[in-house]
């Protein structure tokens, strides 16, 4: 198969990283050893076209996010043009914000457009107050209303989403839901072990989180409930990077939970696994979640999660049988709740337990993008 795939990188870490981009379309249900990708992506320090391998060309565009209709507007010329000399099979949109910019291929090319749906943009900008934020939020609401009008398949990862996409009146036959694909779980004790000398965690009670470490993964609450419980033997790992990174550290030191908050930055694959080994508890405190698949892969880890209690989160987490739920805007909720799960090691089992069989039920469900097209084509005959 053939797609066009528009998305965007603002860390750059897929810039000139063939590997990373690979295991992001396979997450997202392409098979990078034998599909063919034509990508445009909005980052904020690379200019120009570059073929990767024979299979996986990139156009890169410098565009903040301010200016993301621009970047869309130049992105729908490329992807026409490019269209013209070698048609694709489908257009891939990673959320319907950027699905406009298929345009020119679906109506005078009549290429089909895809959209994964994993969250609500217009939903994340509007967790905080102000009226700037609520103009924002306003305005990515229409990109998305538009996307979702204009794509021909739409790919929630959980029925919440789902159901908002009936809200909108989307037609049901253009709904293909389909959970995330189902992870390689490669755990090496002695490796974790061996990152646990390393960080000094022996005699601790590891929290893990991984999460990007932006406004909307509300990661500050984490910080303020910490400093609540006191004592030194709880440590909080995170992984991930972004732009509140100075801002977290900054507020940890000042709280005096340097020694007992670890940030690991943007953690591989192959460790991350390690990670959910070493810890007691995974805890997810966003604000806005499509379907974590973060929570997921700590199910099937097997670790008792603690999650705010959000519509995404709800998804996996039942309150008290597959994890425990707190209130993402109370850091006293998420402190109490946080020294209960690590002071029962019978209720984290129990959690754990349940919390796979769940997973295991969700990712059963999935399907590639192969599959969806297959999907998709027997609908369009049906008509």
């Amino acid at each position: 198969m053939f797609t066009f795939v528009i998305s965007r990188d603002w860390r750059n870490i897929y810039i000139n990283n063939l590997p990373s981009f690979k295991v992001k379309l396979e997450r997202d249900g392409f098979d990078a050893a034998r599909d063919r990708f034509f990508i445009v992506s909005a980052n904020k320090r690379y200019l120009g076209y570059k073929r990767m391998d024979d299979r996986f060309a990139v156009f890169y565009l410098i565009f903040p996010q301010t200016l993301m209709l621009f970047f869309m507007l130049a992105a729908s010329l490329i992807f026409f043009l490019r269209a013209i000399g070698k048609k694709p099979d489908i257009c891939y949109a990673t959320t319907p914000f950027f699905v406009p910019a298929f345009w020119p291929c679906k109506y005078f090319l009549k290429i089909p457009v895809f959209c994964n749906l994993v969250s609500s943009v217009s939903d994340i900008i509007g967790q905080k107050g102000g009226l700037k934020r609520k103009i924002a939020a306003k305005l990515a609401w229409c990109g998305e209303f538009l996307g979702a009008k204009t794509a021909d398949i739409l790919m929630p990862n959980s029925q919440w989403l789902e159901q908002k996409l009936l809200g909108w009146k989307i037609p049901p036959n253009k709904i293909v839901f389909r959970p995330v694909r189902p992870p390689l779980i490669e755990i090496d004790a002695a490796r974790a072990e061996e990152l646990g000398r390393a960080h000094g965690l022996s005699g601790k009670r590891i929290v893990f989180t991984a999460a990007r470490l932006e406004k909307e993964k509300n990661l500050e609450i984490v910080l303020r409930a910490l400093a609540d419980i006191g004592g030194n033997d709880i440590v909080w790992m995170i992984a991930g990077a972004g732009s509140q990174e100075t801002i977290l550290k900054n507020m940890a030191e000042s709280l005096g939970l340097s020694g007992r908050v670890i940030f690991l930055g943007y953690v591989d694959r192959p460790d991350i696994w390690h990670y959910y080994y070493l810890c007691s508890v995974f805890l997810l405190p966003s604000l806005s979640e499509g379907m974590p698949t973060v929570i997921l892969e700590a199910m099937l880890a097997g670790r008792a999660v603690l999650a705010s209690d959000i519509a995404g989160n709800r998804q996996l987490v039942k309150n008290k049988e597959s994890g425990i739920l707190f209130n993402p805007l109370r850091s006293d909720d998420l402190a109490d709740k946080m020294i209960s799960l690590l002071d029962d090691a019978f209720l984290r089992e129990r959690l754990a337990e349940h919390g796979e069989k769940v997973a295991l039920s969700y990712i059963e469900q999935y399907k590639s993008i192969d599959q969806v097209y297959e999907i998709f084509k027997a609908r369009t005959t049906a008509k």
